[in-house]
Order: structure tokens, then C-alpha cells, then sequence
């Protein structure tokens, strides 16, 4: 008997796979995954054989590659997106397990190993969807970290070290889908990054967390730069992240840009890149006296009138009364100048760069969700000690991640918290004394693994007879 979590797949390790016999189907498949992790490649389950009494007795584990796509799918008149690229190849890479009845375990009796496409190294394996994963253990084991102050990067070390590395620590398409939902509400849409060698732009959905670091939600490469292209990659992220709409967006500015969101965010607030009017206005003008005073103007916090006037006095010093890009900008003053900005939220954005300045002092509580000084001045005139919950943004505390509900999949029930708590501290023990001697180990393994497999099988037939 020999633990799957020590094998080490070699190179000729398909020749001896005969040897193997497992007491479980899941166990002949936990093996398969490990050895697809580290081919660099990921598996599923596919046919599966029952007998008369309905018992299944053979089993097929496919690459995840295998087969095609069914024609239906590409023809479904109902359809509302254009489906996916086809990933699977024709892969006829598999192993098969049957169950044989005299000594009660499954062994393997067909396995193949040529792939008919390329495999990942074996430092992204883990990336693959099948091997993303965190375990219920992890999660609860997290939760009840964070409840007692530990920060989350140090939480994230620990689990990465008790995996035997940080790609082994799952990260997937829900994390994002979670994160965006929280801090979703401001979106910096940038498409200014360099193209790559298929002269294909870059275009980069960010925005800001609680600790005020640039998060990633999604990346795409578009063909041309169009209205069009545009707008589609809008829908694609409204999709991908269930219909959420934000409440600001920031972009460069760009025509094609601005219809897309106009099209596609028709009631979100639409602020210019500051970055990227300076650069404008250095272009058009060709004055480093006037960029300094434009900018001085566009970040100024004055009131509309006193902005009215100094603009006035800009264009009158320089002589840009007929300049048409400056008469255009004017136009569109609602969508760059602080007077005009000012208390509405956007999360510290100024920049599609995301550059950290705070400029703006007054309304600081409706533009970046922050109490400007004023209020805590006149909290401290009137000796409030604390910050009443109403100044308190939900998106910048620590907690922030704890207002959705059932982040962690668990019931919140104080009483099973405590006894998952409890199994925990009996388990960690346990491992201490049962890991210094093999035999003591592989025996508590295999204790282990049986009362998890009966009690699985359990909670499975109450579930069952709860539903008839």
C-alpha cells in the first residue's frame, strides 16, 4: 500500500502503471489527477459502465482535451453569445479502471499517454482548472484567522507554505467574480498599454481594494479599435461578472471609448484621464506655461464660478479663444475639472495609472469615501470619540470581504464554527505525533481516510432520504 501523495511520476512511470490497484473509484481518480499535474496537463472523468443493479464497475478518465465540441452547440438558434474557441483536440489520452469483485479493488486495465497537443510546464499546472482548488479545511481554517487580526497576506503565506508553494494556492474565476462585486463600483478602462507582437492592443479593466492597491478584473486583447470592438468587450465584462454596473468609470478619453461606454454604461459617470490631458494639452498648445496653468485649473478645488472665471482669464492670457481643442475641452469640463467632479465617487482615481495624489480636501467624503479634515474637525469640537458608521465606507474596511454572504460556503452557525474549531486542534495534534514513524502514519492515514469515506457516504444517504 503506498500513499498517492509520494509518488513520483518519472519518466517511465507509464510502464509499471499496471501495478497499481485502489480500494476506491475516487482514490483511482485523485491518482489520475495528481499524475495529469504533473504531465502537465488536466483530466476528467468521462463514460462510465453500470451494471444491472445500477453499480458502477468501470470507469474511463479522459484529458481534458478529449473529443470535440457537439455540433448542437454551434447552431442553437436561442443563442445569446458567440460560443467560446474550441480548446479540446481530438485527445485520445485516457485510463481506464474496472472493478474487479474478488479482492474488492479497481485496477487499471487500459492507459495511453500520447497527447496530440502541447502541455503546460509543470509550474502552471496548477493553473488549470481541475487542480485550482482550495480545500473546505483552508477556508474554514482562513475565516477563523481573519476573525483574530491576522492580516491576509500573512494568512496567504501560511497556507502557500503548508501547500508547498504559493501555485498551489487556488485563485480562480469566483475570486474575481467576489472581488468585483466588492470594489466593481470604480473601473479605470485602459487601452493605452503596448501591443504586442501581433499588433493587438492590450486593454486593461482594473480597480482599487480596501487597502488601495490596483486589482486586476479582466484583460483582453482586441483587434481593432473601434465603437464596436468596444462595446462588445463591455458586454462580455458585464456578463462575466453577472451584471454588475459600476458607478464611475475612467479612460483616455479616446471617441471610439467614450460611445462604448455611453452605449453600454448610459448612466455611469464618465471621468477623462488627467495623465492624458496634460499630454493633450502639451501637444496642442505647445506651451509649458500653459499646461502648468491647465493643470493647476483642472485640479484646482474652487467652486464653479471661481473656475468659470480663471478658465476665462487662461484663455484670455494665451490668446486660445479660436483654438478648437480648447473650446472642446471647455465643453466637456464636466468630465475632468475638479469643480465639477467634486463629490462624485471615484475611489481615488485620477489616472487611468492610477496615480495615489489626493488633491481635493472638501467633499473628500463623497469623492474618494474618506472624512475630509473638516469633518473631523467638527467631530472633535463636539468630543465625538469615535467615527459614527455612517463616515465609515463599507469598500475600505478590513471586513469588507465579510459583508457577502456565505463567503466561505459554511453555515454560520456558531456551534458547528466551534466544533470545526474543536476537530481542527484534536487534528493538528494528531499529525504532530503520527508524522515521526512511517508505520504510525500510513496506519492513521488509513484510519483517517476510511472515517472521511464513511462519513461522506453518510451525510450522502441523509440527503437522500431528506429529499424523498
Amino acid at each position: 500500500m503506498q500513499d498517492i501523495t509520494t509518488l513520483n511520476f518519472s519518466k517511465n512511470f507509464a510502464d509499471k502503471i499496471g501495478k497499481y490497484h485502489f480500494s476506491t473509484l475516487q482514490l483511482a481518480f485523485d491518482f489520475y489527477l495528481k499524475y495529469s499535474k504533473s504531465k502537465g496537463f488536466s483530466a476528467r472523468k468521462s463514460k462510465t459502465f453500470k451494471n444491472s443493479i445500477g453499480e458502477i464497475y468501470k470507469q474511463k478518465f479522459v484529458c481534458h482535451r478529449q473529443g470535440f465540441r457537439e455540433e448542437k452547440y454551434y447552431t442553437m438558434e436561442k443563442r445569446k453569445k458567440e460560443p467560446r474557441l474550441e480548446t479540446r483536440t481530438g485527445c485520445e489520452v485516457r485510463m481506464d479502471v474496472k472493478f474487479v469483485p474478488k479482492i474488492g479493488r479497481w485496477h487499471i486495465f487500459y492507459f495511453s499517454d500520447e497527447h496530440n497537443h502541447d502541455r503546460l510546464d509543470t509550474q502552471f499546472s496548477a493553473m488549470l482548472p481541475t487542480h485550482r482548488k482550495i480545500s473546505e479545511v483552508d477556508i474554514m481554517q482562513m475565516m477563523n484567522m481573519l476573525k483574530s487580526g491576522i492580516s491576509t497576506s500573512q494568512i496567504f503565506g501560511l497556507l502557500a507554505s503548508q501547500a508547498g508553494g504559493y501555485e498551489f494556492v487556488g485563485y480562480g474565476p469566483r475570486d474575481i467574480q467576489l472581488d468585483y462585486q466588492l470594489f466593481g463600483d470604480v473601473i479605470d478602462f485602459d487601452a493605452t498599454y503596448k501591443k504586442n507582437k501581433y499588433s493587438c492592443p492590450l486593454v486593461i479593466f482594473s480597480g482599487v481594494n480596501h487597502h488601495n492597491q490596483t486589482i486586476v478584473f479582466v484583460a483582453a486583447l482586441i483587434v481593432d479599435e473601434t465603437t464596436d470592438a468596444y462595446i462588445w468587450h463591455l458586454r462580455q465584462l458585464m456578463f462575466a461578472m453577472k451584471g454588475k454596473t459600476p458607478t464611475s468609470i475612467i479612460t483616455d478619453g479616446a471617441m471610439a471609448i467614450r460611445n462604448a461606454v455611453r452605449e453600454v454604461f448610459f448612466e455611469v459617470r464618465h471621468r477623462l484621464c488627467d495623465w492624458h490631458l496634460i499630454r493633450n494639452a502639451t501637444s496642442n498648445v505647445e506651451n509649458p506655461s500653459f499646461t502648468f496653468k491647465f493643470r493647476k485649473i483642472m485640479l484646482g478645488d474652487y467652486e464653479i464660478f471661481v473656475f468659470k472665471r480663471k478658465w476665462v482669464q487662461l484663455i484670455e492670457e494665451f490668446g486660445l479663444e479660436d483654438k478648437p481643442w480648447v473650446n472642446n475641452m471647455y465643453e466637456e469640463k464636466h468630465m475632468w475639472a475638479t469643480a465639477y467632479i467634486r463629490g462624485k465617487f471615484f475611489a481615488s482615481f485620477r489616472t487611468t495609472s492610477r496615480c495615489e495624489g489626493l488633491h481635493s480636501v472638501v467633499a473628500r467624503m463623497e469623492s474618494f469615501g474618506i472624512p475630509c479634515e473638516h469633518i473631523v474637525k467638527v467631530l472633535v469640537d463636539r468630543d465625538i470619540c469615535e467615527i459614527p458608521r455612517s463616515l465609515v465606507l463599507v469598500r475600505w474596511t478590513k471586513k469588507v470581504k465579510l459583508a457577502l454572504n456565505d463567503l466561505s460556503g459554511f453555515t454560520k452557525d456558531a456551534i458547528v464554527i466551534s466544533r470545526q474549531s474543536a476537530l481542527m486542534e484534536f487534528f493538528k495534534q494528531l499529525a504532530t505525533v503520527a508524522a515521526k514513524i512511517t508505520e504510525r502514519y500510513e496506519e492513521t492515514h488509513d484510519i483517517i481516510w476510511d472515517c472521511t469515506h464513511l462519513t461522506r457516504l453518510q451525510t450522502k444517504v441523509l440527503i437522500n432520504l431528506s429529499q424523498v
